[in-house]
């Protein structure tokens, strides 16, 4: 099974478009004065120039192949996307029952700025409720993901996606992975299940119990 963390590209170095502009600007000028080579050429060399800053795309399913090696990413991808539409199988409302809880896992698609290079990812919030009622966890209420388990990667094998998990005691033991696949004839069930980590903060003095489930669980599709 993978795990680990993703690879992330550095952030991109250079001039923006707007410095681009106002060098080639400053250059036509130049050319026209003393050597008088024509405007159409200078235009397409402002053109060239500005679409070396455009889109460089990563198809999700051959981010694995990076996430590996040394290298990571190359510099020069510029947006990390779900350009088949792989994700969208995975968004919606899930809910399941494990050992007395109940489990509602809201998966969301979004597109983040990761140091510089766009990406598709997945994220999910969730509410874990006891058989009284009583609410284990929750983190629903937060729109801006910021408590979100935060999408890494899709398997080599397309069959299913892995999340890092930091939960609510997260510098306690509340950390790991969550690898989630969808099966059924219309995509309406789930497996998902945590692979912890635990890594542990020295100054915390007991490691924190698990909420997620450690085993995998089935969700329906709501």
């Amino acid at each position: 099974m993978i795990t680990g963390d993703v690879k992330r590209a550095p952030p991109h170095l250079g001039e923006d478009a707007e410095s681009i502009s106002q060098r080639a600007l400053r250059s036509h000028v130049l050319v026209g004065r003393y050597y008088r080579v024509p405007t159409l050429l200078v235009v397409c060399w402002v053109l060239s120039m500005l679409g070396s800053k455009a889109q460089t795309i990563l198809p999700i399913e051959e981010q694995v192949d990076y996430r590996d090696s040394e290298e990571g990413i190359p510099e020069t991808i510029t947006y990390i996307k779900d350009v088949n539409g792989l994700l969208e199988k995975y968004v919606g409302t899930w809910k399941g029952t494990y050992q007395g809880k109940t489990y509602e896992f809201i998966v969301d698609k979004v597109t983040e700025d990761v140091y510089g290079t766009l990406f598709d990812l997945l994220q999910i919030r969730y509410k874990i409720t006891d058989s009284s009622g009583a609410i284990a966890a929750d983190n629903t209420w937060d729109t801006t993901g910021d408590s979100a388990i935060k999408g890494a990667y899709l398997a080599k094998t397309k069959t299913y996606y892995v999340l890092d998990y930091y939960g609510f005691e997260g510098r306690c033991g509340q950390n790991g992975y969550v690898l989630i696949e969808v099966f059924g004839a219309n995509n309406d069930q789930m497996k998902l299940f945590l692979e912890v980590q635990g890594e542990r903060a020295h100054d915390c003095t007991e490691t924190a119990e698990q909420v997620l489930p450690t085993e995998s669980i089935t969700l329906t599709k709501q």
